[in-house]
């Protein structure tokens, strides 16, 4: 029974995630805001919260047009995550992002 809501969340969160981006990336919105956003509800949609991006509004805008890395910070279950999201031409490609006590070994 577990296994199965399991299932079903993930499959949900998929779909959420899908809805999200295609929102985003059909708005008319400026470029920076809108990554911004889609990066942030990215993060929201994983779990995290207490979203904080570390790059200015211009670098945004630069990789709604190249390919980049823009550093994260987020909390999950009252830890602090720290990572970086993958931008290919302007759209999420991955999302690196992991606890400080998963770097030591």
């Amino acid at each position: 029974m577990l296994v199965d809501l399991r299932n079903a969340q993930r499959g949900l969160e998929d779909a959420l995630l899908r809805a999200i981006e295609r929102g985003s990336a059909a708005g008319a919105a400026p470029a920076a805001p809108g990554l911004s956003d889609a990066i942030t509800n990215r993060l929201l949609a994983l779990g995290y919260e207490r979203v904080q991006i570390a790059a200015a509004a211009d670098e945004l805008a630069r990789l709604e047009s190249a390919d980049g890395d823009v550093l994260v910070e987020a909390r999950k279950s009252g830890v602090a995550h720290k990572g970086r999201v993958l931008v290919r031409g302007g759209r999420i490609h991955a999302v690196e992002i992991q606890p400080p006590f998963a770097v030591f070994p």
